[in-house]
């Protein structure tokens, strides 16, 4: 492939008239992540996941050496781009829809782009990226559009593009139908020069496989003309570069990711290439220019101080400065681009054959190190350098010191020993020497100053014991810079052993620094480790900078005096297992097993052995080891059984570790082994006796007691309270004592109660031994029986409480309290002098056994009375008396008290004791400060049952006392008891109060109902209208509005008022004064009868009205004033006129005066009765109609009447008129009279 400076027009292209030879891609190179080829196309993946896609890209990228692609920071040939597309994955753009665009000629912007500006540059003339999506499928792509493309897709197979068709298939060329007859074919190009090629290696430790190395190949003004990238040998080769480039070249390689790119000299890792390598030299007409890039050629790039936009000195210089550089470096004359470098390791960082550049490289490196490490401030090495490279003059040379004041040679020290092992060789040393120009050394290097420290493993500072695993460090100085070259060792001496300590690296200050981890088996004590020297090996050395190795006179009395290393083997310790030792201290190895667990402990991972000192001599001796125990890792101790005969030992023990080494013999302590003692026996001392049937008695209630045993038991002496023979926890201990004597008397500590008691001695001798005597019968018998404790059982006790001493009763029972089997004597102590006298004793009784008190009864008098008691035992012994309890006997009843209510209580008639009061006040007079109570004898037996109690108290100095008791309508009949303080109650006192409410309650009046079918004047003589029932209708209270209550018959009714009615009792009729009760009107005995007479039905028409007055005198002097609310029954309704209307006007024909004048209208102020069916009710009467016109005029027409009248409608729609209407004047015919209560006016007549 072939190409042509991105920077000149093609003339072909002007002169042919093809499209324009650039395309513009609005994004910088930097971002692109992939380059890819679908058909004809060339597809450019962004890294924000942009994907630009160039029509034809492909095809005119292998046809077309002109073409190229600008970016927004630097223009590519097309021919580059394809190449890099070679070497990443080809084929179909799976994920967005690709087809021919409407413009060819445009770029398209598929998925995930963002809009861009999409003006096309006229200056250049180039494709220009434009936004959108992407366009719908085209019907045929271009490579079945254009024949040639099967021969192109093949010519370029090897370039490992792969063309596909329209089915979309990888790796093959599909032919395409022959396209129509096309126009003549374009004019051929011009000739351009040969492309040319760039190639060689990458060396700054060996390049490893799976490397994301990339290279590029920029011109002198900093345009990229090729990109590539780096094989798994470090080899790269760059081909169809533009042919017409001549001039300076720069190669670049850098990282495009975080993988391994190399393996670093100084450390063996495989490293990420950070900051990029570059080499710059020029091209003539070369077709192939060689390549090498390495540090040092950067180093050179470096110092030709290139702009921002990496333009190129001209060839000359950049020739120049390559040549400097390799001449400072002491590399010679060669071309520094043109030598490939052997590094010091190999790709899988083993030691490698190397030359003098790679050992160079490993300089390099180690600078990078140490400044990684924080041993420097300069980051690369090349930037490390660049402030001690002086570029004055024809000759470049280094700086000893740079203008910070850093110092070269020490940088370079630091750094070479800061290498592996293999490349700090004398080798290596000679090429950095003569490098840098490293003066060398006046004589034989000496070592000025040696020193310890001791670190864990975690690298934290220990001051004064290392243990195993800890490090201990040896810094060494010398009075000059030293080397260590290769596996450089320090030979130390700890304890009695012989170590290394291996080179780790250099201090700061200049001292090399040896470690030595601390192993099983090392121990010395404080100036106990001790430098011998530096051992010598092959290529192993401590040298100053001329190579030559240090003087032989090291230090070897050097010591760590503040450090100690390992553990000693210290004193192994022993005792016996917790329960083995069964004397009676925990500790003092008496024991009565002859078979024992021995815990011994020691160091972890030593052996403790034990042995028993026959001889006496603190020393363990052929034949007296008993044996040994390991002691597991971790652990401290261990335990081991030793079998040892009766007797006393002498036991010790001593440790030794895994190297044989003993420890001391630790403290020779005894053991005793005793396995059996004697039985005591035991007698009684002091006061005591003997009893008939051979029983030890006692005289004293702590117990002397002679006792035989082993000296050196522990003994204790016990009563046997729960009689099983053997000593335990439920025995009283007597005495506990340490046995000094075979016969030892001793007193007992704990007294005893009188009485037969088993009394027995248990010991255990030093060693443990258990042995017991039986118990024996003993009788103490030192105490005189205790006062017994008398109590008047509780249910005699009949005072204010049970323990008052009070009773009503003569014959009493009294609780005594004592010893099992002892006789009771109950006594009157009537002298009050504590103790029994002549007839004073009133019983007697006994304990029976198993028994701890006893009821006596006693008989006595009313009267005042002390009584004591005391014991008598099995010998006849009296015991002490008790204290006195007194007696009071109360025979006589209180007198019976009287019972009155109180007057205020006493609401009606004084004395009646009747009352409407709710709370009444109860008057009671008794015995002075007895008590009472008072209760209500609902069930007449003359008892206080349960729920009748209403009130108790005292009467007071008076006698006299007042309850109030809450009172229910009724009969009540309360009875009130006086008792004393013992419970004798008086007789009983009655009081029967009768309980009733004030007037009865009121309710809302029921309307009674009259007959009226017979409501009219039936028979005009006798001056009567009556209703039909003979005796009337029957009155109610509801009538009335009251409610009939208990107590109806003290409530009374009397009538005030009585129109047109009459009250009957029981069918005879009442006056007035006469009164009846609200019983009887609750019984059915009182009926009422409607009674009018003409006249007054004339006057008043149909009326009844009724008020009453009701009272309860016994209760209360209020009274009340009930109307009777009435109606008439009828069952068509009736015509009721209240007043009569006036008569009409007479006129005599023949007469010559004036019509006669209507008669006035009834007036009068009526109360009138309605019926249950619809009525015409009218009220007062209307005036008569005027006379007719006579001689001398009409007559005048009589007035209505007016009065004020009270009509009750009673139920139905009545028509009802109020007051009358007047009569017309006369007239021809006579005047019509007004409508009114009395009917119409007459009219004129003739008479």
């Amino acid at each position: 492939m072939t190409t042509t400076n991105p920077n000149l027009p093609s003339p072909s292209s002007i002169e042919t008239g093809r499209r324009p030879a650039t395309a513009k891609i609005q994004a910088p190179l930097s971002k692109v992540r992939d380059i890819r080829v679908l058909d004809t196309d060339l597809v450019i993946t962004l890294e924000s996941g942009e994907t630009a896609v160039v029509p034809d890209g492909a095809i005119r990228s292998m046809t077309d050496p002109t073409f190229a692609l600008q970016f927004e920071d630097s223009e590519v040939p097309g021919s580059v781009l394809l190449r890099q597309a070679g070497r990443m994955e080809i084929g179909e753009l799976s994920s967005v829809a690709v087809s021919t665009p409407a413009r060819k000629d445009d770029t398209m912007w598929l998925n995930g782009s963002t809009a861009r500006a999409a003006a096309p540059s006229g200056d250049v003339g180039g494709d220009v990226a434009a936004p959108g999506a992407a366009p719908s499928p085209a019907e045929r792509s271009w490579a079945e559009k254009w024949s040639p493309w099967a021969t192109l897709g093949a010519g370029v197979a090897g370039l490992g593009i792969a063309a596909a068709g329209a089915g979309g298939s990888k790796g093959g060329t599909t032919p395409a139908a022959a396209p129509p007859a096309a126009a003549a074919p374009p004019a051929e190009p011009a000739a351009t020069p040969a492309p040319f090629t760039v190639y060689g290696t990458v060396t700054g430790g060996p390049v490893v496989a799976g490397n994301d190395l990339r290279v590029e190949v920029r011109g002198a003004d900093g345009k990229l003309l090729g990109i590539g990238s780096i094989d798994a040998s470090g080899r790269y080769q760059i081909a169809g570069l533009p042919g017409g480039y001549h001039g300076a070249l720069l190669v670049t390689i850098a990282s495009d990711g975080n993988a391994g790119d190399y393996r670093d000299e100084a450390t063996g890792l495989a490293v990420d290439l950070k900051t990029p390598w570059r080499a710059a030299t020029s091209r003539n007409d070369e077709p192939q220019v060689k390549v090498n890039v390495t540090p040092v050629t950067e180093l050179a790039v470096q110092s030709m101080k290139l702009p921002p936009e990496n333009s190129l000195p001209d060839a000359a210089t950049v020739s120049k400065t390559n040549a400097a550089i390799a001449k400072l470096l002491g590399m010679g004359d060669a071309e520094l681009t043109q030598r490939a470098p052997l590094a010091t390791v190999d790709q899988a960082g083993n030691a490698a054959k190397a030359d003098d550049y790679g050992r160079l490289l490993a300089i390099l490196s180690g600078l990078e190190k140490v400044d990684a490490q924080g041993g420097a401030d300069g980051g690369s090495a090349q930037a490390q350098l660049a402030k001690f490279l002086d570029e004055g003059g024809d000759t470049w040379h280094w700086k000893t010191t740079a203008d910070d004041g850093t110092v070269l040679g020490e940088r370079l020290t630091q750094a070479f020993n800061s290498l592996s092992a293999p490349d700090r060789s004398a080798a290596t040393l000679a090429v950095m020497n003569k490098a840098f120009g490293l003066q060398a050394d006046g004589g034989t290097p000496r070592v000025s100053g040696v020193s310890f420290a001791g670190v864990d493993a975690q690298g934290h500072d220990k001051q004064d014991q290392l243990a195993i695993g800890d490090k201990l460090r040896v810094a060494v100085s010398g009075d000059v810079a030293l080397y260590a070259l290769g596996n450089a060792t320090i030979s130390l001496k700890i304890g009695d052993r012989n170590v290394d300590a291996a080179f780790v690296g250099q201090r700061e200050d200049g001292a090399l620094i040896f470690e030595y981890t601390v192993s099983k088996g090392d121990f010395a004590p404080q100036d106990g480790v001790t430098v011998v020297g530096m051992k010598s090996d092959a290529g192993s050395a401590l040298v100053g900078a001329s190579g030559t190795a240090v003087s032989s006179d090291m230090p070897a009395a050097t010591a760590a005096s503040h450090l100690a290393v390992g553990l000693p083997v210290d004193a192994a310790d022993w005792s016996l297992a917790s329960g083995d030792d069964t004397g009676l201290d925990a500790a003092d190895r008496i024991t009565q097993k002859s078979t024992l667990r021995v815990v011994v402990s020691g160091q972890p991972g030593n052996t403790v052995h034990l042995f028993d000192d026959l001889n006496g001599n603190g020393q363990v001796d052929d034949g007296e080891e008993l044996g040994s125990v390991l002691i597991k890792p971790g652990k401290v101790s261990g335990v081991m059984s030793a079998t040892l005969n009766a007797g006393s030992h002498s036991l010790g023990v001593y440790q030794t570790d895994d190297s044989q080494r003993t420890g001391p013999v630790s403290a020779i302590r005894s053991v005793v082994v005793d396995t059996q003692t004697t039985a005591p026996l035991m007698q009684l001392a002091g006061e005591h006796a003997t009893s008939d049937d051979g029983t030890m008695v006692a005289l004293e209630s702590k117990l002397t007691l002679r006792i035989d045993a082993e000296v050196g038991s522990d003994v204790t002496a016990y009563a046997d309270k729960n009689g099983n023979g053997v000593f335990d926890a439920a025995d009283q201990v007597l005495t506990h004592y340490l046995q000094t004597e075979a016969q030892q008397t001793v007193h007992a500590d704990m007294p005893l109660d009188d009485g037969k008691v088993m009394v027995g001695v248990a010991v255990t001798d030093a060693a443990g031994n258990q042995a017991a005597s039986a118990p024996r019968a003993v009788t103490v018998s030192a105490h005189p029986l205790a006062a017994p404790q008398l109590q008047l059982m509780p249910g005699d006790d009949t005072g204010t409480n049970d323990a008052d001493g009070r009773t009503q009763l003569s014959r009493v029972h009294i609780i005594a309290s004592g010893p099992s089997g002892t006789q009771l004597v109950v006594f009157d102590d009537k002298n009050d002098n504590g103790v029994e006298d002549n007839g004073e004793r009133i019983g007697t009784g006994t304990l029976q056994a198993g028994e701890t008190s006893t009821t006596l009864q006693v008989t006595l008098t009313e009267d005042t009375h002390h009584l004591r008691a005391f014991l008598v035992n099995d010998y006849g012994i009296a015991g002490n008396v008790s204290a006195n309890l007194t007696v009071e006997v109360d025979l006589t009843a209180p007198v019976k008290p009287t019972i009155e209510l109180d007057a205020a209580s006493d609401t009606g008639i004084a004395g009646d004791k009747i009352t409407a009061a709710h709370q009444a006040t109860l008057n009671l007079h008794g015995e002075a400060v007895a008590s009472f109570d008072v209760f209500e004898d609902v069930n007449n037996n003359g008892v206080m049952d349960e729920g009748e109690h209403r009130k108790d108290g005292v009467f007071g100095d008076d006698g006299s006392a007042s309850v109030t008791v809450t009172t229910t309508p009724g009969a009540s009949h309360f009875v009130a008891v006086s008792h004393d303080a013992v419970g004798n109650a008086s007789q009983a006192a009655t009081l029967d109060v009768q309980v009733i409410a004030g007037l009865p309650p009121a309710a809302s009046p029921q309307l009674l109902t009259l007959d009226a079918r017979h409501g009219y004047d039936g028979d005009p003589t006798d001056g009567l209208v009556i209703n039909g029932a003979s005796s009337g209708e029957k009155l109610t209270a509801a009538h009335l509005g009251l409610i009939a209550d208990v107590g109806a018959a003290d409530v009374l009714i009397s009538t005030t008022s009585l129109e047109n009615l009459q009250v009957f009792r029981d069918g005879q009729p009442l006056s007035t004064s006469d009164i009846f009760t609200l019983k009887e009107l609750a019984d059915g005995r009182i009926t009422v009868r409607y009674s009018q007479s003409d006249a007054s039905l004339a006057a008043s028409g149909t009326f009844a009205d009724a008020d009453f007055l009701v009272s309860r005198p016994s209760a209360t002097t209020d009274t009340e004033a009930h109307h009777l609310n009435l109606a008439m029954l009828h069952d068509k309704g009736a015509v009721i006129f209240a007043d009569g209307s006036g008569d009409g006007g007479r006129t005599s024909p023949l007469s010559s005066s004036a019509g006669g004048a209507g008669g006035a209208g009834g007036s009068g102020a009526d109360h009138l009765l309605g019926t249950a069916a619809g009525d015409l009710i009218f009220g007062d009467g209307s005036g008569g109609g005027g006379g007719m016109k006579g001689a001398k005029g009409n007559g005048a027409g009589g007035s209505g009447g007016g009065a004020a009248d009270v009509i009750h409608g009673g139920d139905g729609n009545d028509v009802i008129f109020g007051d009358g209407f007047a009569g017309d004047v006369g007239a021809q015919s006579g005047g019509d009279g007004g409508y009114g209560g009395g009917g119409g006016g007459g009219v004129n007549g003739y008479y």
